[in-house]
This record gives structure tokens, C-alpha cells and sequence, in this order.
């Protein structure tokens, strides 16, 4: 295959991982994990409209179509994706309800623990069903280091194998929990917000 073929290209684990229909299941997965982060999660409550069910279905059409550009899309096309979800991030701002403090939802800290959630979770879910080795599992981790940078992480800044990926987990444990918020988006994948004619 000729031409620009992105972050990853033909030849990366990347791109045979997401060719999968089973990385659906891991993407649940990454919600799942990622909303046992409190100040993420009331980030996305606070701002985001997947907890509206007249606006989620479409939310997550959007989130949905960001994974497929960065994982298949030119150098100009992520770029332009990873602008966007930049821009809107710099202009949100969430409220801890216990203690009234006021954060950014593009802390770095908060970006790497999403990053983290969502890599982890496709990789894990690719390995255990068989799709990937354990080798291909650190190359997939490896690989999308190059995915935080258009969020605006430095590729250094997250883990780079499942050993590193697993040591983060271990020294955020503490910080996890689930909180009122995370608890209703749970209840919210049980019965999500589809359109009409999927409802069934």
C-alpha cells in the first residue's frame, strides 16, 4: 500500500487489532475503567452530552469516529482530529462536589488515565481472545504513544509495554473509586441512549 498511511500503517499491530469486531467489547471495557477515575469522570458528567439520551447515542458516534481517524486516518487527518478534540478540552472545566475545587479536563494526569484505560483495555481484550501475542501486545501498547500525542501528552509521558502499563494501574489504585456519577453511566450501558430504530 502506497501513500500516507498515518500514525501506524499496514504493517502495525494497531491497525490488525482494530480490524477486529471483538475491540467493541474493549471499548466498553475502557468506559468502564475510565469512569472509576472521579475527577474524569465528573469531567465527562459535567460536560460532556453522552449522559443526555436525547444527545449520547450521537456523543458516542463522535468518540467512535475520532478512534477510526486515529487509527486509520492520514498525518493531515489525526492531526486535524487531535486539533479539534484539543481545542475543545482547553475550553472545559469540572467542579470536585466535595471539596468546590474547580480542574481542567486537559490535565495531563486526567488525559494519561484515559489514554491509559482505553490502550490497555484493547490490548488486554486483543490478547486474552487471541488476536495478538503477548509481543504484539507490548508492540500495540508501544505503538499508540504516537495516539496520546494528539491529545497533547508527550509520548514519553505513558507507558510504553503491559509490564509499564500495569505498574501505572498499580500506583493509581488509590485514587480509584465509584462515584455517583460513574455509577449512572453504568446503569446508562445497561439501557443506552439509541436511536430509535436500534432501540430493539
Amino acid at each position: 500500500m502506497a501513500g500516507d498511511q498515518g500514525l501506524f500503517g499496514e504493517g502495525s499491530v494497531t491497525w490488525r487489532v482494530h480490524l477486529e469486531p471483538i475491540m467493541w467489547i474493549a471499548g466498553l471495557r475502557a468506559l468502564y475503567l475510565q469512569s472509576l477515575h472521579p475527577r474524569v469522570m465528573r469531567g465527562v458528567y459535567q460536560n460532556s452530552e453522552l449522559f443526555d439520551r436525547q444527545k449520547g447515542w450521537a456523543r458516542f458516534l463522535r468518540t467512535a469516529r475520532y478512534v477510526a481517524i486515529r487509527t486509520y486516518g492520514t498525518i493531515p487527518e489525526t492531526e486535524a482530529a487531535g486539533r479539534r478534540v484539543r481545542a475543545i478540552h482547553s475550553r472545559l472545566t469540572g467542579v470536585d462536589p466535595g471539596t468546590g475545587e474547580s480542574f481542567r479536563v486537559d490535565e495531563p494526569a486526567l488525559l494519561r488515565w484515559v489514554h491509559c484505560a482505553e490502550i490497555a483495555s484493547y490490548a488486554d481484550i486483543a490478547h486474552r481472545s487471541g488476536v495478538i501475542s503477548a509481543a504484539d501486545t507490548d508492540r500495540y501498547i508501544d505503538e499508540n504513544r504516537a495516539g496520546a500525542t494528539l491529545v497533547g501528552l508527550n509520548r514519553d509521558d505513558v507507558p510504553g509495554s503491559m509490564r509499564e502499563m500495569t505498574d501505572y494501574f498499580t500506583r493509581q489504585r488509590h485514587r480509584l473509586r465509584a462515584t455517583p456519577e460513574g455509577l449512572r453511566g453504568l446503569l446508562n450501558s445497561f439501557n443506552p441512549p439509541l436511536p430509535r430504530h436500534l432501540a430493539p
